[in-house]
């Protein structure tokens, strides 16, 4: 059996009240991949602070095999004092390690290393910091929420570069595809304690929910023995006069353990006060823009909500990019068909709306209810042409794939999310 390179044992930790942690323990040997899960506020990432060396716990034991690296992820880094992400990143690195492995992971996270560390975008912050945990390859990562604020192709990149080191790897995500594809054993902290499972994260919600039902079990037995030891107390002159003390403080005891016994957490339930219908339209944005120093994020952007929309916003950045779009045009066929929903608008007025629409697209073409739009300017005009058909109330109700491989190209370029 491989000896383990970081253990916790019998950890606890109380900030006023019941304890947060009450003899929690955790075993990490090389290579392993594990999920530390738990409801929100039962202490998973004190748990992980307390790994990492960030927190002092109040007793227990935590013990590291000498000359093991241990890298720390925290949810929110702090890039404070550093001139640029950079220099953030090569902070991290230990003695001997080379710069040059920091510069690269931060090209493969879209960074240059030049950026300012107060004028970084949520997502900026996380790649910097992930850059920071994995340049000096450690032995042991510890990741609490690495997938936060990061797009489809950044949280694909991640998963792809952890797959491929050796570092044992303990992770906590709200991220289920992102465990499953990565854990191969659970740590299920609950109450205070920990309990293991050695299988991926896909076992979890059968195992949790086998072991909640064995503990209500044992909990309505341990309720009925009391009844029934108090029924005895109570029944009569004979057994108060026999003081059977032995029985007596097994009740006592019996009483005891069910009023340390803790519950789990229940569900919260909120409630919406109901209200008027509201109109057709709820949201009704014109000529919106946003910048973070000289770098535009949105420009000139307008859009119209209405009520039973549902909107999906994907990051554009790769699907705009040169070579992207060189790939997608090889790749799509003849073109892309819109079906639109005209509503009540009358044949002249949807005539002279629709040619003002596609007016601005050099290959494009519309006949009855349907509008053709050739891919190789089509990929590149369709958010403003859909834009300017849901300005002029002809909101299109479906997007047909004509090509047969071409749904498949639309799929691998925009990530996951649309086959989900």
């Amino acid at each position: 059996m491989v000896p383990p390179i970081l253990t916790l044992s019998n950890i606890l930790l109380t900030f006023g009240g019941s304890p947060l942690l009450d003899g929690a323990e955790m075993s990490v040997t090389p290579g392993a991949r594990i999920c530390l899960v738990g409801r929100n506020g039962s202490g998973k990432s004190t748990f992980l602070k307390i790994a990492a060396g960030e927190v002092e716990p109040d007793g227990g034991e935590v013990f590291r095999q000498p000359d093991v690296t241990v890298r720390y992820l925290p949810q929110e880094p702090d890039l404070s004092g550093f001139a640029n992400i950079a220099e953030f990143v090569e902070a991290g690195l230990a003695p001997g390690d080379e710069p040059h492995v920091a510069q690269l992971l931060l090209g493969d996270l879209g960074l240059s290393g030049d950026e300012d560390p107060a004028k970084l975008s949520g997502g900026e912050r996380r790649r910097a910091a992930l850059a920071r945990a994995l340049a000096p390859r450690p032995d042991v990562l510890l990741l609490d929420e690495p997938t936060n604020h990061l797009d489809l192709p950044a949280i694909e990149w991640l998963e792809n570069e952890l797959k491929s080191r050796r570092a044992a790897l303990i992770l906590i995500s709200h991220d289920r595809r992102f465990l499953e594809n990565l854990s191969d054993t659970v740590v299920w902290l609950d109450r205070g304690r920990t309990m293991r499972l050695d299988k991926g994260f896909a076992h979890f919600d059968d195992w949790r929910d086998e072991i909640l039902e064995r503990e209500e079990t044992e909990r309505h037995k341990l309720d009925r023995k009391i009844v029934a030891e108090t029924a005895w107390l109570h029944k009569g002159v004979t057994a108060r006069r026999k003081r059977n003390m032995g029985r007596l403080r097994a009740l006592q005891d019996l009483r005891k353990t069910r009023q340390e016994q803790r519950k789990t957490a229940g569900d919260v339930k909120i409630t919406a006060s109901e209200a008027a219908v509201s109109g057709k339209r709820v949201i009704e944005a014109e000529n919106i823009s946003k910048s973070f120093a000289a770098r535009k994020i949105v420009d000139g952007f307008s859009t119209r909500i209405l009520r039973g929309d549902r909107v999906g916003v994907i990051d554009g950045g790769r699907l705009s990019a040169e070579g992207t779009r060189a790939e997608l045009v090889a790749q799509l066929g003849e073109e892309v068909r819109i079906e639109l929903a005209f509503g009540a608008t009358r044949a002249p007025e949807r005539s002279e709306a629709v040619a003002k629409a596609v007016s601005g697209v050099h290959r494009a073409h519309w006949s009855d209810e349907h509008l053709a739009v050739f891919a190789d300017h089509g990929t590149q005009c369709m958010p403003a042409l859909l834009s300017a058909l849901i300005d002029a109330d002809l909101a299109p109700s479906r997007v047909e794939v004509v090509e047969p491989d071409l749904e498949d190209v639309f799929l691998s370029l925009t990530g996951r999310a649309l086959r989900d």
